[in-house]
């Protein structure tokens, strides 16, 4: 006669801590670093802009400027340039910290309401880097972070609980991304004032928009920070 093994209920998930506070700091302080940097880059764009002059049907090689406008805008250049590498390494450093804070909130939203997400854990990281899809996957894995993370304690305390804090990041970030792409394809050796121009103002643009998404990418670590420790230590209070 044969026996059947009884049914057990799978395991529950061990529970993942929040991001530490620490961490969230570290982000913010890196943020800030991001936003300075900006500022930079928006004034060396301005300055470009300002000292792209015509330089004739030779390039700059070949000008009929004058020597003194050629010095100023080669010195445009040196510190647009200068600006360019502060922003690369503040915006490499913020990156590398979001994701961590990122994956950390994954982990920890993850174990509160497994059945809030579509994707693994992985996805919390690997969607960043993954072409065109990293324009929407991202969004959609904050979304459900955000709404794992959402109890009645939270919503109580922010009564705009709902995910606008994680649109308004999303489009600026967005928008960054496509601007900083149209940046590249044009930029190099121009001469043309109407181009140096144009490339100025889409310099400025990525200044601005890139402290907009910074700005938002604080706004939204704090409060995804803070939902996720009071859905995870007010029951003990």
């Amino acid at each position: 006669m044969s026996t059947t093994a009884p049914l057990h209920p799978p395991h529950p998930q061990r529970p993942v801590p929040p991001p530490a506070r620490g961490l969230l700091r570290a982000v913010h302080v890196a943020l800030g670093a991001v936003v300075l940097a900006d500022v930079l880059q928006f004034g060396a764009a301005l300055i470009v802009r300002a000292h792209a002059v015509d330089w004739g049907p030779g390039g700059i090689s070949w000008t009929n400027a004058s020597q003194e406008d050629v010095d100023a805008y080669n010195h445009s250049l040196n510190y647009a340039t200068a600006a360019a590498g502060l922003w690369t390494l503040a915006y490499l450093v913020a990156a590398v910290l979001f994701l961590v804070w990122f994956g950390k909130a994954r982990g920890a939203a993850g174990t509160m309401d497994p059945f809030a997400f579509t994707r693994g854990r992985g996805w919390a990281i690997g969607a960043w880097f993954i072409p065109f899809a990293n324009l929407v996957l991202p969004r959609r894995v904050a979304s459900e972070m955000w709404n794992a993370a959402r109890s009645p304690a939270s919503e109580s305390r922010w009564p705009d609980t709902g995910d606008a804090i994680v649109r308004e990041w999303w489009v600026l970030f967005v928008v960054m991304t496509l601007a900083e792409n149209a940046v590249s394809r044009i930029s190099g050796n121009l001469t043309d004032p109407g181009e140096l121009t144009f490339a100025a103002v889409l310099y400025a643009l990525v200044a601005v928009c890139t402290a907009g998404a910074a700005l938002r990418a604080h706004r939204f670590t704090t409060r995804l920070t803070d939902m996720l420790h009071l859905k995870a230590y007010a029951p003990l209070s």
